[in-house]
């Protein structure tokens, strides 16, 4: 999400939401969800990707090169990538991967099920 909120440059009409929330519970729970993921996830209309799958998908909303390596990635045995993402999750934190994010009142907006928090 951080990594999406630093290089998106083209449009700002993502909206995140966590899993635990409302919006996340509703999306996974769903109809074409898929219960009890712990993954990254990306919607768009009534279809619904997760782990590798969910960041090419976000590689191609952000363009440029991050499309390029998505349709690149793509090629890639979805077994492998799953693989690979559950690693590169796993270790995100060693691998200098971002903490917690404090979002700014910008940030803020886009964010689901926040409405009820106060500052």
């Amino acid at each position: 999400m951080q990594f999406l909120l630093r290089h998106e440059s083209r449009r700002k009409d993502l909206r995140f939401a966590t899993l635990q929330g409302l919006t996340g519970q509703r999306i996974v729970n769903g109809p074409g969800g898929q219960a009890g993921i712990d993954s990254v996830v990306w919607c768009e209309g009534d279809a619904v990707w997760v782990r590798s799958d969910a960041v090419l998908r976000a590689g191609r909303y952000l363009g440029g090169p991050w499309a390029a390596f998505a349709m690149i990635g793509a090629f890639v045995p979805r077994a492998i990538r799953d693989r690979l993402y559950r690693w590169v999750a796993r270790h995100r934190h060693r691998l200098g991967g971002p903490t917690c994010l404090i979002p700014t009142p910008e940030q803020r907006i886009r964010f689901l099920d926040l409405e009820g928090l106060r500052d």
